[in-house]
């Protein structure tokens, strides 16, 4: 139903479907205040949601920073804690490492002759290591794993230290200073330069014999005697008797002197060799032409 709206110019009353007065012409007033509050409210309700949007884009943001700040702090105190128990950790290996060096410093004489004893040729040339790994296992459970702790690799560990112990250890130069054992090592030295399977057999009980040694199937045992003097007859007996006992095809008494002639004498008769050192390796390469 169509409302009567009043010209504001001649008064004249028409229908408000018409946008002009039918007698004057004049345009309809229009409510412009219901448009402006209609623009206000669709510009208000656009700024809204812009805001909205603006405070949801902010609050994700903000989220985002927020988490990746978090996940730093958590990864560089996991990196904090991981470098502080490895560094623990190789502190702890590094104090393990001390204590089992220090052991086998302390008792790297006794397991070098140890080794010197139970490494021995058979009649075959051929050296049986199971008793010395077996000396190697002893000492490992009763001093090492007690006193330091596990050690996987300890046979390959003790093996070369003995090993680079006894090298350095051994006497190439003769002196008259040396001691007698030192003495005996060194004429088992001149063996070993030569190719020979050369051992001294200090405190093994060694029945009359201070060296024995093996070559392409020759087993020899030598009386090694540090003197001041002229060596006599009791060297060269025991040297006999040990040629049996070892059951050598030569026997010898090396020395750094001389020999008594009763001490001559006997040696004829028992074919014992009577050398100085110098003459151990020429009398070695004789015998086994």
């Amino acid at each position: 139903m169509a409302l009567i709206s009043a010209c504001r110019d001649c008064g004249n009353e028409f229908s408000s479907d018409k946008m002009r007065c039918p007698q004057c012409g004049t345009l309809r007033e229009l409510c412009f205040g219901k448009i402006f509050v209609a623009i206000f409210i669709i510009a208000g309700i656009i700024i809204l949601i812009s805001l909205y949007n603006i405070f949801i884009g902010v609050s994700v943001l903000l989220a985002a920073l927020a988490w990746t700040w978090l996940t730093i702090k958590k990864t560089e105190k996991e990196v904090l804690i991981r470098d502080a128990l490895r560094e623990k950790q190789e502190s702890e290996q590094r104090i393990k490492q001390q204590n089992i060096d220090a052991l086998i410093e302390k008792h790297i004489a006794t397991l070098a002759l140890k080794r010197r004893q139970l490494l021995v040729a058979d009649e075959y040339g051929v050296v049986d290591s199971n008793a010395w790994l077996n000396e190697i296992n002893r000492f490992y459970t009763s001093v090492l794993l007690s006193q330091a702790g596990e050690c996987p690799n300890f046979i390959e560990l003790i093996e070369s230290r003995v090993s680079a112990y006894s090298n350095a250890a051994k006497v190439t130069e003769f002196s008259d200073a040396m001691s007698p054992y030192d003495y005996e090592r060194y004429c088992a030295n001149l063996l070993s330069d030569i190719g020979w399977n050369a051992r001294a057999t200090k405190a093994s009980g060694d029945q009359g014999s201070d060296v024995i040694a093996e070559k392409k199937g020759v087993r020899i045992v030598l009386q090694c005697k540090l003197y001041t003097q002229p060596v006599g007859n009791k060297a060269i007996q025991e040297v006999f008797a040990a040629k049996s006992h070892e059951q050598a095809h030569y026997a010898a008494v090396v020395t750094n002197q001389t020999f008594t002639r009763s001490a001559r004498q006997i040696a004829t008769t028992t074919g014992v060799n009577l050398l100085h050192h110098d003459q151990i390796q020429s009398w070695a390469q004789s015998i086994l032409k």
